[in-house]
């Protein structure tokens, strides 16, 4: 899973817990800083401020720039939604499946027929050799016939 995904859930995660904490966390008024996010996670700012801005445009979070130039999130209704259906995580689960999937849907029929090419061939081989025994077994059959008529 791409690390954008694992971000925006973890942001959403310290927003959340840190809306848990007031009295009515339904209506959050403390915000996190990126600075704050980025102590308690251990994720450079350069990332969270990259990766939370999916969670702006989707209406996840709101933003806001305050005097000292900090920036600072609260989680909205729709990014505690998101949060516990743990939607960024299922999001890049499946990009990872697909990403696997999607080479799989060209290269699996491909060996299927390299596969059934080698077996039509091995199972001609075989048939001309079970005709060439055959052959044999003929001549050998008619040589003792021959023997047993000379007897």
């Amino acid at each position: 899973m791409r690390k954008q995904y694992k971000i925006r859930h973890i942001i959403l995660q310290e927003l959340f817990d840190s809306a848990g904490k007031e009295k009515n966390p339904q209506i959050p008024k403390i915000r996190l800083s990126n600075i704050e996010i980025a102590k308690r996670t251990n994720i450079p700012i350069a990332d969270i401020d990259i990766f939370h801005e999916l969670l702006n445009e989707e209406k996840e979070v709101e933003c806001c720039f305050d005097l000292k130039g900090t920036h600072d999130m609260v989680i909205t209704s729709k990014g505690r939604q998101s949060y516990i259906n743990k939607k960024f995580l299922k999001e890049g689960r499946k990009e990872f499946w697909d990403n696997i999937y999607d080479p799989l849907k060209i290269i699996l029929p491909g060996i299927s027929i390299l596969i059934a090419a080698l077996a039509l061939y091995f199972t001609n081989t075989s048939t001309n050799k079970i005709d060439k025994l055959n052959d044999h077994v003929k001549i050998l059959q008619t040589q003792v016939d021959s023997l047993r008529m000379n007897k």
